[in-house]
């Protein structure tokens, strides 16, 4: 019974002794332990880890490589060393915030919030005695948003919603015409016309740039629709009496637009920049 013992307990030493030597080794040399399994990532700037039973390899996609005591993590970005997430508002007796989301980080999907002001007990604490805030350390790089789930850290995720740039550009040549119209497009029975002082018309659509010839010509709506993109952004002005002729101006993008509809049936559109008016004598006949 006693040699039976006595055999179980130098084996138990033994896997312990090969376990303390190879953390031992991975943890001063930054090895990969020899006892492990691999985990792989995909994305991001960890390549795989080597989890051992004592201590972790972390193996970046940069080519650094550090080994750390579990319960640790690493950034690869970030020569601070090993870190851990700690909600200080945990260790502070009876805490309380105030009820309002606190926005502590961004990135080009999402907005992320505190479910209260609590940013500055929200910390990042490196194993050389320093320490910052998770906002900072995200903003800095020091860390990814993903390592908060790691160690608990709750957090509300906002989606983004995409801002859609509009914009008219007006281009002008060096010399004009003395023509007061040109027509610029004839499309469902209606005529679009440029003042003589304007070669192109460009709008901007969701970052897409194309003329306005092209814009309305291979757009999926409507021509008012269309239309209505552009005075959309521009200032009202005036409608008359001469059926509904509307009028818009804007003097950011130098443009104005009259838009016929009058109660003989003319639709035409004129364009011209932000000085030009209404003439009774040669619009919308």
């Amino acid at each position: 019974m006693k040699k039976n013992l006595k055999i179980i307990l130098i084996i138990l030493g033994t896997i312990i002794g090969i376990i303390l030597l190879d953390s031992i080794q991975a943890f001063v040399f930054d090895n990969n332990p020899i006892i492990k399994i691999k985990e792989y990532y995909d994305g991001g700037d960890i390549k795989y880890k080597s989890k051992g039973i004592l201590v972790d390899t972390v193996n970046c996609v940069n080519g650094i490589r550090d080994t750390q005591i579990k319960g640790f993590s690493h950034s690869c970005n970030y020569m601070g060393g090993n870190y851990i997430l700690v909600d200080k508002t945990k260790e502070t007796k009876d805490f309380s915030c105030a009820e309002a989301l606190e926005e502590f980080y961004e990135d080009d999907t999402y907005i992320y919030y505190w479910n209260c002001i609590k940013n500055k007990y929200m910390v990042v604490k490196y194993d050389n005695g320093t320490e910052e805030t998770i906002s900072q350390a995200l903003l800095k790089g020091h860390i990814d948003i993903q390592i908060l789930d790691k160690f608990n850290i709750s957090y509300i995720k906002e989606e983004k919603v995409p801002t859609i740039t509009k914009k008219i550009e007006v281009i002008k040549p060096e010399i004009h015409n003395a023509v007061l119209f040109n027509k610029y497009l004839e499309r469902d029975n209606r005529t679009f016309y440029l003042a003589g002082h304007i070669e192109e018309i460009y709008y901007t659509d969701s970052e897409t740039r194309m003329s306005l010839k092209n814009y309305i010509s291979k757009s999926y709506q409507t021509l008012d629709d269309s239309i209505k993109h552009l005075t959309d952004i521009m200032d009202y002005v005036d409608t008359l009496n001469d059926g509904g002729t509307t009028i818009y101006k804007s003097n950011a993008y130098d443009i104005t637009i009259i838009k016929c509809n009058t109660l003989s049936g003319n639709r035409d559109v004129f364009i011209g920049d932000y000085t030009m008016n209404f003439d009774n004598e040669s619009l919308c006949k």
